[in-house]
């Protein structure tokens, strides 16, 4: 992380739930430098319960998709298949979602 790095900014951005992947894309660095080096200038990080809430407040894409439109056409019964190509993913990676734990969290 450079020395020109917002610090204060990146840590205000983190607590008003924005992920340190995101933050690493957008400065071109590692997620653990942005959570490493914001820990050092007061962030707390963020527990298991906070990302469980935060996952409802968000729209993540999966490919040409929002997660909650995949979740939706999974309990459907839609074909993995034909989600995976109208996302632009993979048949895996629908599966992945249609197991994860979080998946009964997203309102559909």
């Amino acid at each position: 992380m450079s020395a020109t790095l917002p610090y204060d900014r990146v840590v205000a951005r983190l607590r008003a739930g924005e992920f340190p992947t995101d933050l690493a894309r957008e400065y071109g660095v590692s997620p653990a430098t942005i959570s490493r080096r914001a820990r050092q200038f007061g962030w707390a990080g963020r527990s298991f319960g906070q990302v469980i809430r935060s996952f409802g407040r968000f729209e993540p894409l999966v490919g040409a998709l929002t997660r909650e439109t995949v979740v939706s056409r999974i309990r459907s019964g839609e074909p993995f298949v034909r989600i995976a190509k109208d996302a632009g993913v993979s048949r895996a990676r629908i599966s992945q979602i249609a197991h994860h734990p979080l998946t009964a969290r997203v309102s559909a």
